[in-house]
């Protein structure tokens, strides 16, 4: 089961909108640490328009190392996109 919080968990009940909701938190934190969109798109080979278009829907894969390296893994590839990297289980 997907943990999201639960203001989210009211407005809607799909565990897929909760997945998608926790990969533009990730994407959103990934921003925050790198300093903005724009050096997040020039860390990862893309323009800026491309960021805003994975808030909108999501990082490709293709993508999602590149971003894990951009922040130096604190945002983590199961953060941003669990449906192909899922958390290991310890």
């Amino acid at each position: 089961m997907v943990l999201c919080s639960n203001i989210f968990k009211v407005l809607t009940a799909s565990p897929l909108r909760c997945q998608y909701s926790q990969m533009t938190n990730a994407l959103s934190k990934a921003i925050k640490i790198v300093g903005s969109q724009a050096e997040l798109a020039r860390l990862v080979g893309v323009r800026p328009q491309q960021i805003g278009k994975w808030l909108k829907n999501d990082v490709p894969p293709r993508r999602v190392l590149l971003v894990e390296a951009a922040t130096e893994g604190r945002v983590m590839r199961h953060e941003l996109r669990p449906d192909i990297y899922p958390p290991a289980n310890n």
